[in-house]
This record gives C-alpha cells, sequence and structure tokens, in this order.
C-alpha cells in the first residue's frame, strides 16, 4: 500500500512527465544557442524555434536571454543553469514570464567537481510556476550551485505543488546557495486538491546550503503552504550547514504542516540558522493533523553513528501565531547530549500566541530533553535557550514550560526559558513550569561526570488575566530527583524560576503554586537546589494552596520568596518554608489576603533534619485565616517569624508559636513582632518554650499605638520583649498587650518579659489580671508603667541582657526584607 508520501511523489513526478513529455502537446526541449540575444528569436534556440507553451527551455551555455515589454513568454518549463555539468546562464525579462511547471535557476544534479551559476531578473512584470533557486543533489565536495531570481515591481506566483526551493542541498557534500527577491506579492494558488507546496529556504540533508527570500508580502489565502522550512540542516550522517532568511512585509502564512525556523537534525554534528522576519504577518496553522512550530531546535536520537554535536539557531517575528499542536523555541533533544546547542527567540505583536482550538497543545521555552534509546543516554554538555515575547496574549495551551531541563527523563547541561507577555490574557489549561529540572533513575546515563543538571526560568506578565484550569500546578522554581537507594542519581539538580506579574489578575482558583519547590530522591547524597521569586505588584491572585520554599527528601535545599504589593491574596492554604533545609519568605504590603484553612511559617520539619526557615510579613495589611496558624518547626535547628507593621490578622481556629515536639526537650524558634497592628484568636494562642513576642509601642492606644492579641485561650511560656523607646509614657500607663474571652483562659507565663526604653524614673510591671471588657470580666495580660523603686542587685545585668535580645530581634524583623539565601 502506497503511503501519503509516496502517493504524492508518484502522482507529482507522473504529472511532470505527463506536462512535459506527452506527445499529444509535442513539447519539444530548447536549448538557447547564443552568447545574448532576444527570447523570441527563434534562431538563437536549438532547434530553430521561439518556446511555446508546452515546451521546456534551457539557458545553460552562459548566454543571457532578455525578453522585450509587452511579449511576455511561456513554456512547460524553465531551466536556467540547470543540469549535471558545469553550466551557467541569465535571462533579463520586462513582460510576464509563466512556466506551468517549474522554474529551475542554478541547480546541479550529479555533479563531480562542477557548477551551476543561474539569475533571473524581471522588471516591471510577474512570474508564475513554481521556482528552485540554488538547488544541489548528489554531488561532491567540490561543487556548487548558485541561482537568484529577482522580480523588481512585480508579482510570483505558484500555480503548483511541486514545492519551492531556495538554497536547498540533498545527499550532497557540496554547496547550494539560492536567492529570491520579490518586490511584490508571493501568492500560493495551486490548483491541486490534496498536496500543498513546501517551502524550503536554506535547508540541508547534506553539504551547505544558504538560501533568502524577501517579498513585500505573502498570500496563501487561496491555498496554504505545506511544510514550511528556514534554515534547517538534517545531516544524519554527514555534517553540514544551513543558514536561511525569510523576510516578509506583510500578508498570511498559511501552512497545512510543520513550520521549522533554524532545525538541526542531526547525529554527526551539523549547523543550522534560520531567520523568519514576519512582524506584519499572521502565521497560522490550518491542517488537520498534528503541526509543529520550532524555533531553535537541535536534534540528536538513536544511538547508530550519534556524536550528537548539532547546534542550531532560530529567530522568528510575526504579527500573530495560531492553531499549531506544539511550539518549541530553543529546544535541543536528543540520545546523545555531548555539545547538543539549541537558541530561538519568538517575537509576536499584539495578535498574541494561540495553540490549536482543543487546547492542547504545549508551549516550550528553553528546553532540554534526553530522547533514551534502549533506556541509555549519552553526555551531559547540552545546552538550550530559549525567549517568547508577546505583546498580545497567549492562550489555548495545556502545558507551558519555560526553562526547563529533563521534561521526561534525565537532564542534563544548562536549560534557560524567558517569557514575556504585555498587553493580553494569558490561558494554561495546566502546567505552567517556570525554571524546573529533574533527573530520575532507571535510565542509565552515559559518559556521565556527575555535572549540574541546571534549569533556569523567568517570566514576566503585564496586564490582563492569567487563568488555569481544574488541578493545575504554576511552579516557580522547582528540582524533581526520582531515584531509589538501589539507583542512585548521580547529578546533582538546580533549579532557579522567577516570575514577575505586573498589574496582573490571576484567577487560578484549582492550582498550586509551588515558589522554591524541591523533590529529592532518597538513595544520594547530593545536595539538590531550587530557587524561587514570585514578585506581584497591582493586582489579585486567587489559588489554591501556595507552598513558598519546600523542601523534601534527602540533600533538598529549597528556598522561595514571594512579594505581594497591593495584590489581594486568596488562597486555601499558605505554608511558608517547610521540609529540611527550607529557607522562604513572603511580604504583603497594601493588600488583603484570604487564607481559607491553614497558614504555616516553617512549621514542619524532621527529627534531625537541615534547618529551616521562613518569615511572613504585613505591612498596611489585612490577613484572615481560616482554620488554624503555626509559626516555627518542633524541631530545633529551624526559626519561623512573624512580622506585622500596621496591619491586622485574624484566626479563626488555633495559632501555635514555637512548638515543643515533646515536653520541651525539642522545639523551634518562632518570632513574633508587632507594631501599630492586631491579632484576632477565634480559639487557643499557644506560645511555647521556642517562642519569643516582640512589641514596639508608639503609643498608649491598643491597636494603634502598640501591637495587641485577642484570643479565646492562651498559654505562655518564651519571651517577651517590649520596646517603649518611641512612646511617651508615664507612671500609671498601662498596656493590654493579650487580652482573652473570659476568666481563667490565661495560664502558664512567659519565661522571661522585659520592658526597654523607659525613661528615668520608670519601671515596668508585666503579669496576669481581671478586668471588665465589653461588660465581662476576662485574663488580660497586662504591662504596667510604674515609678521606679530602689534598684534590686543584678539589675544592670538584667538591662544588658534585655539589650541582647532588642538586637536579636531586630536582626530577625530586617531577615524579612531580604531575599531567603538558598541552602
Amino acid at each position: 500500500m502506497l503511503t501519503h508520501g509516496k502517493l504524492r511523489t508518484l502522482l507529482i513526478t507522473t504529472l511532470c512527465i505527463s506536462a512535459t513529455w506527452s506527445p499529444q502537446t509535442h513539447a519539444v526541449l530548447l536549448s538557447w544557442d547564443t552568447t545574448s540575444g532576444d527570447w523570441h528569436d527563434p534562431g538563437n534556440w536549438s532547434p530553430i524555434q521561439t518556446p511555446a507553451g508546452f515546451d521546456q527551455a534551457l539557458i545553460n551555455n552562459g548566454g543571457s536571454a532578455s525578453i522585450g515589454t509587452g511579449v511576455p513568454a511561456s513554456v512547460s518549463s524553465l531551466g536556467i543553469a540547470a543540469g549535471s555539468g558545469n553550466t551557467a546562464g541569465e535571462l533579463i525579462s520586462a513582460s510576464d514570464v509563466s512556466a506551468g511547471n517549474t522554474i529551475t535557476i542554478g541547480s546541479l544534479s550529479g555533479g563531480i567537481g562542477n557548477s551551476a551559476t543561474g539569475q533571473m531578473t524581471v522588471n516591471n512584470a510577474n512570474v508564475s510556476g513554481t521556482v528552485r533557486v540554488g538547488t544541489l543533489t548528489t554531488s561532491d565536495l567540490a561543487s556548487s550551485a548558485d541561482g537568484s531570481l529577482n522580480i523588481a515591481s512585480g508579482n510570483l506566483t505558484v500555480t503548483n505543488s511541486f514545492g519551492i526551493d531556495i538554497g536547498r542541498s540533498l545527499n550532497t557534500q557540496g554547496t547550494a546557495n539560492g536567492s529570491v527577491v520579490i518586490d511584490g506579492t508571493l501568492s500560493i494558488v495551486t490548483f491541486s486538491p490534496v498536496f500543498a507546496p513546501t517551502l524550503a529556504v536554506g535547508v540541508s540533508g547534506g553539504g551547505d546550503a544558504t538560501g533568502l527570500m524577501t517579498s513585500a508580502s505573502l498570500d496563501t489565502s487561496a491555498r496554504a503552504l505545506g511544510d514550511v522550512g528556514v534554515g534547517v540542516a538534517s545531516t544524519f550522517n554527514s555534517t553540514g550547514s544551513a543558514i536561511g532568511q525569510v523576510q516578509l512585509s506583510g500578508g498570511r502564512l498559511d501552512t497545512t504542516g510543520d513550520l521549522s525556523v533554524g532545525t538541526a537534525l542531526g547525529q554527526a554534528g551539523g549547523f543550522a540558522q534560520g531567520e523568519a522576519l514576519m512582524p506584519d504577518v499572521d502565521v497560522r496553522a490550518v491542517g488537520g493533523s498534528t503541526q509543529q512550530l520550532q524555533v531553535g531546535t537541535a536534534t540528536a536520537t538513536g544511538l547508530a553513528n550519534n556524536l550528537g554535536q548539532a547546534s542550531a539557531t532560530g529567530e522568528m517575528n510575526a504579527k500573530q501565531v495560531s492553531g499549531f499542536d506544539a511550539v518549541t523555541v530553543g529546544r535541543a533533544i536528543g540520545t546523545h547530549l555531548n555539545g547538543l546547542e539549541a537558541d530561538g527567540t519568538l517575537t509576536i505583536g499584539s495578535g498574541g500566541l494561540q495553540g490549536n482550538a482543543a487546547g492542547a497543545s504545549t508551549l516550550e521555552v528553553g528546553v532540554i530533553q534526553s530522547a533514551p534509546n534502549n533506556n541509555q543516554v549519552f553526555g551531559e554538555q547540552a545546552s538550550a535557550t530559549g525567549r517568547l515575547d508577546t505583546q498580545g496574549g497567549l492562550s489555548d495551551f495545556s502545558d507551558v514550560r519555560i526553562g526547563v531541563n529533563g521534561t521526561d527523563a534525565t537532564g542534563a547541561g544548562l536549560a534557560e526559558g524567558s517569557l514575556s507577555v504585555a498587553g493580553g490574557d494569558v490561558s494554561i489549561e495546566r502546567n505552567l513550569s517556570i525554571g524546573s529540572a529533574s533527573v530520575r533513575s532507571g535510565i542509565t546515563h552515559n559518559d556521565n561526570g556527575g555535572a549540574a543538571v541546571i534549569a533556569t526560568g523567568t517570566a514576566t506578565l503585564t496586564g490582563g488575566t492569567l487563568s488555569m484550569g481544574p488541578s493545575s500546578v504554576l511552579a516557580v522554581g522547582q528540582a524533581v530527583v526520582s531515584d531509589s537507594s538501589a539507583v542512585p542519581a548521580v547529578n546533582p539538580v538546580m533549579a532557579t524560576g522567577s516570575l514577575t506579574l505586573n498589574g496582573v489578575t490571576v484567577e487560578a482558583a484549582s492550582t498550586d503554586l509551588n515558589v522554591g519547590f524541591v523533590l529529592a530522591g532518597f538513595g544520594d547524597a547530593l545536595t539538590h537546589r531550587a530557587s524561587g521569586t514570585l514578585e506581584a505588584t497591582a493586582g489579585q491572585l486567587a489559588v489554591r494552596d501556595i507552598r513558598v520554599g519546600l523542601g523534601s527528601g534527602q540533600g533538598a535545599q529549597a528556598s522561595g520568596l514571594m512579594s505581594l504589593d497591593a495584590v489581594d491574596l486568596t488562597a486555601q492554604n499558605l505554608t511558608i518554608g517547610a521540609g529540611s533545609g527550607s529557607d522562604a519568605a513572603v511580604l504583603i504590603r497594601n493588600a488583603s489576603a484570604d487564607v481559607v484553612s491553614t497558614l504555616s511559617v516553617a512549621a514542619f520539619n524532621s527529627l534531625n533534619g537541615q534547618a529551616m526557615r521562613g518569615a511572613l510579613t504585613l505591612e498596611q495589611a489585612q490577613m484572615t485565616v481560616g482554620g488554624s496558624a503555626a509559626i516555627g518547626p518542633s524541631y530545633q535547628g529551624g526559626t519561623g517569624t512573624l512580622t506585622l507593621i500596621d496591619s491586622s490578622l485574624g484566626v479563626a481556629e488555633d495559632l501555635f508559636l514555637g512548638r515543643s515536639s515533646n515536653q520541651q526537650s525539642l522545639f523551634g524558634a518562632a518570632e513574633l513582632w508587632l507594631e501599630r497592628s492586631t491579632i484576632t484568636i477565634g480559639q487557643n494562642m499557644v506560645f511555647d518554650i521556642g517562642a519569643s513576642l516582640s512589641m514596639l509601642v508608639f503609643g498608649t492606644d491598643r491597636g494603634t499605638g502598640y501591637g495587641a492579641i485577642d484570643t479565646g485561650t492562651a498559654a505562655l511560656d518564651g519571651r517577651l520583649l517590649v520596646d517603649l523607646s518611641q512612646a511617651a509614657v508615664a507612671s500609671g500607663d498601662t498596656f493590654d498587650l493579650i487580652v482573652s474571652d473570659g476568666l481563667g483562659q490565661i495560664t502558664g507565663n512567659f519565661l522571661g518579659a522585659d520592658a526597654i526604653g523607659l525613661g528615668s524614673g520608670l519601671a515596668a510591671r508585666f503579669g496576669i489580671v481581671n478586668d471588665w471588657v465589653n461588660g465581662a470580666q476576662v485574663d488580660i495580660y497586662r504591662l504596667t508603667v510604674d515609678a521606679q523603686r530602689v534598684p534590686e542587685p543584678g539589675s544592670l545585668a538584667l538591662a544588658l541582657v534585655s539589650l541582647l535580645a532588642l538586637t536579636r530581634y531586630t536582626r530577625a524583623a530586617s531577615h524579612l526584607l531580604r531575599k531567603p539565601r538558598l541552602g
């Protein structure tokens, strides 16, 4: 049974033979037979006659033919320097030139040390047919083919489906150069109901190929193109290079196939460089099968004769891109990854980037993917760099990966990706990964010296809405290691991600947000790192669960930083710093935050785990927690910090600070800092042995002059420090620091309670008192300022201890405003 490709080849060949050699048409092969002269002069041809519509015309003798104004030429096919030997030729026309089949300019097939050089120039006229300019087939290293077509003030119309080749080499070692320059419009109007013409500009299947095509406009409204390749090197068993450039000033590019710009497919090396400069062109995938857009892609798959080392560079711009099932910008994929390099840049205007209508498309920018063969991968020095910038939106994609190393198997080398979206909405059905690296066992990674697997991703969204589908994940800086004690990982993983949101509304209520996340293996002694940063201004952030700095497994070091300024937050759960080696900080300023269930700040660690840190700062912000909140871990070696400055925090259930894991012999540190802020707790507040409460007092008004806590019950332990240096305090002033909802509801006491900054002659007194609040008697933990009594022994030492404590708390507070360190 014939395949689709074979059927197409057979049909096209049949059409060519029928159109060229059919005896009913009395077709004649005519060769130019003079140095220079008039095309329409029969004496300039051999045999002696002027070429007619069913004839083949060849100009191979190095001569030049000219066509004057008002005398168009029409043939079945036209060849200018086209053959297997040394050929050259030129055609200059001031009238229309048409060919029912192909116009071949500078083409060499089977040449051994030969060359073909052809030129065609058309002024104030049009050309129709299918052009092949600068093509080389089955020739040696010393062979070359050079062709050029220049149409000044005219158009080129493609009328058949044979394909457009401009600078193409196939199964060869020589050099092919082609150039087509059109002042007018390139139109595709082929009458084939099945096959669309391909466009190849600078395409190599061996040897070196260079192609250039420029046109004022491209019109595919009548018939779409098939596969489009610009700078594509397919050098599986040989080295070679492909350099292609397309410049279009306007119009529409519809394709039923793939669009490749700067693509290298080579196991033995190869170099590809492609540019598609089309800033005012709409690019659309309109075929029914799976279609890909590739910009800067290097591939070396399979084991046989595979040395890797292919490199590709691609650059493309367009007004709009839509309909592709897969878009890759800067991707390296291979079985052998040593020296595999990919670099891609895609710039899109106001029309934006859309996937296929079903929303199942994938977008990859700066991605490395290994392709195991018999569960084997070779090499470690791959690199991929991708950049995507769109002034419109981004939609109809299921998965978006920006700077990802090891998408399906074992990562290698360095992957870097960046995304910028301004002026449009972003819609993603499943997952968005920014800076993610992974390795897994079960794959033999040969030639591996233990080099780090590195991924770096950045994304900036300005204006518009970011929406994500149900059960999705937004990961910013993520490292995943899947191994076992029997097959441990041998490569450390390092991932860095950054997401910046400027005036963006995030609508992702069913999406988990991970900022700095490490899921490490349990079978190795390596250190795996992930660092994530999310900075947002003037917008909204609505997600499901937020994890900032989450480490899990042996050797995990996770660092996360989230800063929200004038961004209202809604989340089910907020976890800041969790697991061995985590370091995280969250700053919420000038906004409201609604945490529906639980708040955790450095609250989860394991016995003998690495030190962890977590910090939450509210500045001129209001946060509510629908469930409980925990600050500080239950084992040593970790610190959780909560800072409120001109803010309020409401916790519906319990607030735990510095919990002890087993009767106070193991505990982590929790630091609470209040400035002109209030905390309201619906049920219980527990200050355990590792907790410390620091307050900076500015006046005597509760909540606005000094920090205040309202709670159902309070169990006190740990330390208390009150700084009165900023307030005008007099004897008899009282400060109700903690107010319960009834009698007997405050138990225990602080291990140490100190006040600093009092004026001369004043002293502080702390204690639990009973007093009336809103018509009911309640327990209150109160600070009372009294006239100073006679100093007691040891008071100087106590003052020094207090000053040291203040220094410690001040440093802790300043830490909240710093980016957390990694590790």
